[in-house]
């Protein structure tokens, strides 16, 4: 690529270069350079899947000649910040929608560098011929209608000897909603700059007062990225404040949607009061909010796309929220946790309305234009401006899920019995103190909601598992989660075996799509084959290994404990031999796969039934075995509370005798 076709980026602003979206489901990013009035300027959230320490955004833009016609699409990665690295690069791919299929268009031939200190840097952009785009796709393809999904897939070695390590953003975005990008504009790039936010934002706060944008400090808690966590206020500005009632409810980001909602619980909010919800969430998941005032009457509701770093999360209630039932969502990245939205940062600002006076049967509208609310009832001190328009994040803007200028029924007939009944009548509100934040484990409260938290159809129960079954919460956890299933019976069958095609099921399910490779085309798996997508889903993710499934192979313990490590890059800690002594029989656990299985022992991954220190690797894996396993191997990510078993390796007791019967509630 010559001098001229390379671009810069500065360090927050994309000062030369404006990678649009349309303005709803962008985030508002404000600047106010020599004291005059922020202007807006709409950019996307492109970034799509994190990793500790990461926080980097894929852009997309159209390259236009001299003569003003477009000649190509430009991809960038720019690092905002990332860990000190020995090595790693990145790898640009280009898709286009055709037929409901992603069709490849485009795969760099050589991977790109990226530094290995830790700063920010923009790397050198991707250019891509408009005709290979009308190869791919056909001299006739829609230009103007057409879908596009950039990818980079990031490569890196750890200082300390953690190698081979991965990650993958997307970026999806229309032809004709990409920005231009002239070519007088592209200068050279890849200079580096200190990870510092560039320009002044106003945000949205709670205490009144704004807060100045954090400069990234290594190994300051200002700058950990969560698995996805919130901190979330009631304001009332106008009016007598009182109390209200929060219900949450959690809608499980999957590959080809979202899982129904699940009920996390009721909160008694004062009207200074402050929560924070952790573990259990994941960037891109939705949080549904219903809010009820002390008779029990629905003032409002609200949807939050859950972020790849800490947020806080305020809604605005008018005067008289029973009347008039319009709620105001302000949202944005908080990374020091101090409840209020980061300077340096953008802000999501929406309102969403209930309709319908019968209780039970109301409606709610995702509000797009506000001219016909009275946004002066949501102003207070410290609280931005009512945009003209509301700014809703990416998956309730646009797509198949969109809520956007959208009615639907807040209580659709497949909720759990929690989430239709009034505050008060199946579970108790969780008081929350008015003099601090208290913080609550979604997983755990979900799970302590279970029986009751659930929606319709999903079962939890099964005839074959009884109380006293020492699998039954992993089982049930699991179930309710809708990572496995009972039998069309009513039974789960938990001493039967699970194949490979089963368990690539399995793992789709229960793990994010954070796909770190390439797929393969395995010989035994025709794409007519039940678990196709699910097994090269799996393998994108890291999981299984070879140019052979054998799909209907089943598993013994070994291999399942082996894929689930290896698939999420543990390694042990201390010597394998050394923790592997743990068990009688660990002469019989072959040496290639000691490490995996020693990183699984020291993670808690290991469930044994009926003597814990027993490991039977060549014993064939029951179903109930692999729900423990897999189950664990969740606890380990952080995103499920992990579940009190005598029979996990590590847990309390003597290894080596058979424990009780008994699994207590988490």
């Amino acid at each position: 690529m010559n001098k001229t076709a390379k671009l810069a980026l500065a360090a927050l602003g994309l000062a030369t270069v404006s990678f649009a979206t349309s303005t709803a489901g962008a985030f508002t990013r404000q600047r106010s350079p020599a004291g005059q009035p922020a202007p807006q300027q709409q950019i996307a959230p492109l970034l799509s899947q994190t990793q500790r320490g990461w926080e980097a955004a894929l852009k997309l833009g159209r390259l236009v000649g001299a003569g003003q016609e477009v000649t190509a699409l430009i991809i960038q990665l720019n690092v905002l910040k990332k860990p000190q690295t020995t090595s790693a690069n990145a790898i640009y791919e280009l898709f286009a929608r055709q037929n409901d299929q992603w069709v490849p268009i485009y795969t760099s031939t050589g991977a790109r560098a990226i530094s290995s200190t830790a700063q920010q840097v923009a790397l050198e952009p991707e250019v891509i011929p408009l005709s290979q785009l009308r190869r791919g796709l056909g001299d006739r393809v829609d230009l103007a209608n057409l879908e596009l999904k950039a990818v980079v897939r990031v490569r890196y070695d750890l200082d300390g000897g953690v190698g081979s390590k991965q990650l993958r953003l997307e970026a999806l975005q229309d032809y004709a909603a990409i920005a231009q990008t002239p070519t007088a504009e592209l200068v050279a790039t890849g200079t580096q700059t200190p990870a510092t936010g560039t320009g002044t934002q106003t945000p949205a706060t709670a205490t009144g007062t704004q807060k100045p944008a954090q400069p990234a400090t290594a190994g300051s808690s200002a700058q950990t990225i969560g698995p996805g966590e919130f901190s979330l206020a009631i304001l009332q500005p106008s009016g007598t404040p009182s109390d209200v009632t929060v219900r949450l409810s959690l809608k499980a980001k999957q590959i080809t949607g979202y899982l129904r909602e699940r009920f996390i619980g009721d909160f008694r909010y004062p009207p200074s009061g402050r929560a924070k919800f952790m573990r259990g969430l994941y960037a891109g998941d939705r949080v549904v909010v219903r809010l009820y005032d002390l008779e029990n009457r629905l003032i409002g509701l609200s949807e939050i796309e859950i972020l790849p770093e800490n947020a806080a999360v305020q809604l605005i209630l008018p005067e008289k929220p029973a009347e008039y039932r319009v709620v105001r969502t302000v949202y944005g990245i908080d990374r020091d946790s101090d409840g209020t939205i980061d300077a340096s940062t953008g802000t999501y600002d929406y309102f969403t309305q209930i309709t319908g006076s019968t209780a039970g049967s109301e409606r709610v509208t995702f509000v797009s234009n506000v001219r016909n609310i009275n946004t002066g009832q949501f102003q207070g001190k410290g609280l931005p401006p009512s945009p003209s328009s509301s700014i809703y994040p990416p998956s309730l803007a646009s797509g198949p899920f969109a809520a956007l200028n959208r009615t639907a029924d807040v209580f659709p007939s497949d909720l759990a019995p929690a989430l239709k009944a009034k505050p008060g009548e199946v579970v108790e509100a969780v008081k929350l103190s008015d003099k601090s934040t208290s913080t609550y484990e979604v997983s755990q409260l979900m799970a302590h909601y279970r029986e009751k938290g659930v929606s319709k159809g999903i079962q939890v129960t099964f005839s074959d598992v009884p109380a006293s079954h020492w699998a039954k919460d992993f089982i049930a956890e699991l179930a309710a989660q809708e990572i496995i299933k009972g039998f069309l019976d009513g039974n789960f069958q938990p001493d039967a075996p699970v194949t490979r095609a089963e368990f690539a099921a399995m793992i789709r399910r229960a793990f994010k799509p954070t796909l770190s490779r390439q797929a393969v085309a395995f010989k035994d798996v025709p794409a007519s084959h039940w678990a196709f997508s699910a097994i090269r889903d799996a393998y994108e993710m890291g999981f299984f290994q070879g140019d052979t499934f054998n799909p209907d192979k089943k598993l013994d313990r070994l291999e399942v404990l082996v894929e689930l490590a290896r698939g999420l890059n543990y390694a042990p800690k201390g010597a394998a031999d050394t923790v592997l002594k743990v068990y009688s029989d660990a002469g019989a656990i072959p040496g290639d796969v000691r490490s995996w299985v020693a990183a699984a022992t020291e993670r808690g991954m290991v469930v044994n039934y009926p003597n814990r220190g027993v490991f039977n690797p060549k014993q064939v894996a029951a179903r109930a075995e692999v729900a423990a396993f897999l189950y664990q191997a969740l606890a380990t990510t952080g995103n499920v509370a992990a579940i009190s078993s005598p029979y996990v390796v590590g847990s309390a007791g003597k290894a080596g005798e058979p424990q009780g019967q008994s699994n207590p509630r988490p």
